[in-house]
């Protein structure tokens, strides 16, 4: 079970690329021992690992509210099948959280060099987060915490994408994990084939140099993204708890009333979720005849495509193109290294 947990909706950066709809929402501490009473049914109930996310806005801000909800866990499930995670932005940072910080999975927002990160990740007075981010991940190499590097690919730093990368690459010694902005308008085709072409450079100079993660990560971007699509695992195998114990199906819903499915007051209401489930499964007009339709997370992201484009069974376009030309990217990274 995959159970992702908003722990706040506030962020004391501005991004240009953020997705969240930042409200003054913090879980208080009733509600994360509500949820935690929530949580462990699920936990009860499953036989292997679940995945635990905490989320924000920054979750940082709300720091003492995790701490709470990991010391509730331990006390009254304890924490061999949980893996816990969290994306921060590093720009927060007391020795009290040292001890939280060593029980999870830290990813670390970081866009590239300090001019390309500064582009977008900047406070609400227009600084940039770079020096405290960095700051940040040096601490963590001082406590012995290990951390994975997240970039965010936007259409106004795409250009210098390998270069940010290759940066990364040779700062950190490890490759970092890299998400398109999907839900930019300022996306167009040529922009798209610049970046896939790009990752297939990146790609290339890393296998030559010997860095032999790369086919594992290539593998892992080809599960992500052209795997066969069921329907939508929303409510099912995944759920999102925003701050007010509130219950969606996928991070985008989040803040959607049409979405809601529940709370943890009185849990998913279980027709609601098999209805989206039903939507899922529904074709897609525009994809009928496409080899990748079946492959294709606008296939069973329904709730994606009608955020975006307003209707379940309209393709989301940014994913639909980035998905033809992963696939031909891929299709010939394979061909090659198995010569």
């Amino acid at each position: 079970m995959d159970i992702c947990i908003w722990v706040t909706e506030k962020c004391n950066l501005n991004c240009t690329y953020c997705y969240v709809n930042k409200k003054p929402k913090a879980m208080n501490a009733c509600t994360a021992e509500l949820l935690c009473n929530y949580i462990i049914n699920y936990l009860n109930k499953s036989n292997g690992m679940n995945n635990i996310y905490f989320h924000g806005g920054e979750p940082l801000t709300n720091y003492k509210i995790i701490n709470k909800i990991i010391s509730i866990l331990k006390e009254k499930n304890g924490l061999e099948n949980i893996r816990m995670s969290m994306t921060t932005n590093g720009t927060i940072y007391s020795p009290d959280m040292e001890e939280i910080l060593k029980l999870i999975n830290i990813s670390v927002s970081l866009d590239g060099d300090q001019k390309n990160h500064d582009l977008n990740r900047k406070d609400s007075e227009g600084n940039g987060s770079f020096e405290k981010a960095t700051l940040f991940i040096n601490r963590l190499k001082d406590l012995d915490i290990g951390f994975d590097i997240r970039m965010t690919v936007h259409p106004s730093n795409v250009k210098n994408f390998k270069n940010n990368y290759m940066y990364l690459v040779h700062t950190y010694n490890q490759l970092p994990i890299f998400v398109p902005d999907a839900g930019s308008d300022r996306w167009s085709i040529s922009l798209l084939k610049d970046f896939v072409e790009q990752i297939k450079d990146v790609f290339m100079i890393l296998y030559r140099n010997g860095y032999s993660d790369i086919i594992a990560y290539l593998y892992d971007m080809k599960t992500e993204y052209l795997r066969f699509r069921k329907g939508c695992s929303g409510g099912k195998d995944s759920i999102h708890i925003d701050a007010e114990g509130l219950i969606y199906p996928c991070y985008l819903a989040v803040g959607n009333e049409e979405f809601c499915i529940g709370n943890i007051s009185d849990g998913i209401n279980q027709e609601q979720v098999e209805e989206l489930y039903q939507i899922s499964l529904r074709r897609n007009p525009d994809c009928m005849g496409c080899g990748l339709e079946n492959n294709c997370k606008t296939k069973s992201c329904k709730i994606v495509n009608k955020i975006r484009r307003n209707d379940y069974l309209k393709p989301d376009e940014f994913m639909c193109n980035y998905t033809r030309e992963l696939y031909k990217m891929i299709t010939e990274l394979e061909h090659k290294w198995e010569k």
